[in-house]
């Protein structure tokens, strides 16, 4: 028995068994006094993980990375927002995903974001909501990334919403806001007018991914709402992306004679909405711009 517990202990010891993320990143500030409900989320790390370290070096900017038993992977480099209100990033239960997000520079006094998803090592990194991610979440053996809309694009304000991390897509957008009472279940509320929010009721993991009542949900038809962020293609080489002004008010739509060249064709963009007098929202390259929607094709 002494035996084979000694080589059990050998083997464990020389595997991944004590390979658990740890996340250091220099210098993005972390928003430590919430003041909404959306920000009392709990924003814990999950049991699988451990805390976040955040090391404050070279302000506004930092390096992301996370290590894997005695490892250490490159993740990104963040850029700070206006607000200095940068979310911690957050790994999944089971160890495989970190959400983060990176400032944009839009929004009321620079505080937008954009939320990103990577694997653990740094293999595969995209852009996935203009947002700020706040809980991964588990439901029947697949990983769910709860996000809160941030301004970072034209999104619905005071909404939220569930990312599917496999199946890489939005389950649900939804009106309103959640707080964490206990570990999956959250009060649910909207705000009708003001500041002040409405309370509807209480909803679990289930009703999330499920898209069940009392969930106000946004449709995607309605043409006052954005629709799900979408990919799409660019349809030949050297496609024009027209940037950003970068104030507060017009950070998408109204761009300046500036542009930036995406070289490749067929490259993916990120699309966050459409603009009143034609184009698409699009994220790329750390850089935010307009480009015509004759440019760009289905992702098909």
């Amino acid at each position: 028995m002494k035996i084979v517990i000694s080589l059990l202990v050998a083997l464990c010891l020389g595997s991944p068994c004590h390979d658990n993320p740890i996340l250091t990143m220099a210098d993005p500030q972390v928003d430590s006094k919430p003041a909404s409900i959306r920000e009392r989320i709990s924003n814990t790390t999950p049991q699988r993980a451990r805390r976040v370290r955040i090391v404050e070096e070279g302000w506004p900017s930092g390096r992301l990375t996370t290590a894997v038993g005695r490892h250490t992977y490159f993740i990104d480099h963040i850029q700070g927002n206006g607000a200095g209100t940068l979310p911690k990033p957050i790994v999944d239960p089971t160890g495989s995903y970190i959400a983060y997000a990176t400032g944009t520079g839009c929004g009321y006094e620079g505080d937008g974001m954009m939320a990103f998803i990577s694997d653990v090592f740094g293999k595969t990194r995209y852009p996935i909501i203009g947002g700020a991610p706040e809980k991964f979440l588990q439901y029947k053996g697949k990983v769910y990334l709860l996000l809160a809309d941030g301004n970072g694009a034209s999104n619905e304000e005071n909404s939220f919403w569930l990312y599917g991390v496999g199946e890489k897509e939005f389950v649900v957008h939804a009106k309103g806001d959640l707080a964490e009472i206990s570990e999956g279940v959250f009060s649910y509320g909207y705000y009708p007018q003001g500041d002040e929010i409405k309370p509807v009721g209480t909803v679990t993991i289930k009703n999330l991914v499920n898209r069940e009542s009392p969930l106000l949900l946004l449709a995607r038809s309605s043409p006052a709402l954005m629709r799900h962020p979408t990919y799409r293609l660019t349809r030949r080489a050297n496609t024009k992306m027209f940037l950003a002004k970068g104030d507060n008010e017009c950070c998408w739509c109204c761009q300046t004679d500036k542009h930036a060249v995406i070289h490749k064709a067929r490259t993916k963009v990120l699309i966050l909405g459409t603009c009143d007098e034609g184009g698409y929202q699009v994220y790329y390259g750390r850089q935010m711009g307009k480009v015509r929607k004759r440019d760009l094709q289905s992702m098909k």
